[in-house]
């Protein structure tokens, strides 16, 4: 699982996190994976989606050094209904980063989703 895209949908694609990891890669389920400091944001997103009855299913993860040589890692998170995926990106450059979910390939703030209200979850997750 070493391509160099991942296809979310027919029209959205994104760099495989695995793709170029100079430190180590990991592809599998999602399962007992340690998401070190995103583990919070994963619980409470995996009490989101529950309630949609979307479940986390599969993670791709690279861990790289940036140009300061610092180790960052960097992961795709995929749905078991493959709807939803969850992005955590850092770039080479330093400060460069993102944190989006996918849903049917549209592009949301994860923050947004974690702040959201029933009635905006809703609208989410209920396309």
């Amino acid at each position: 699982m070493n391509d160099k895209f991942i296809k979310l949908t027919d029209k959205v694609r994104i760099l495989n996190p695995c793709y170029n990891s100079d430190v180590s890669s990991f592809f599998g389920e999602v399962d007992n994976f340690n998401f070190e400091k995103q583990t919070q944001n994963y619980e409470r997103l995996k009490k989101i989606l529950a309630r949609f009855n979307i479940h986390f299913e599969l993670i791709w993860e690279g861990k790289f050094r940036n140009e300061e040589d610092k180790i960052y890692s960097r992961f795709l998170v995929k749905s078991v209904c493959g709807r939803i995926f969850w992005r955590k990106y850092y770039g080479m450059s330093v400060g460069s980063g993102q944190n989006f979910m996918y849903i049917d390939g549209r592009k949301v703030k994860t923050t947004k989703i974690l702040k959201a209200n029933n009635e905006l979850l809703y609208q989410y997750f209920n396309l």
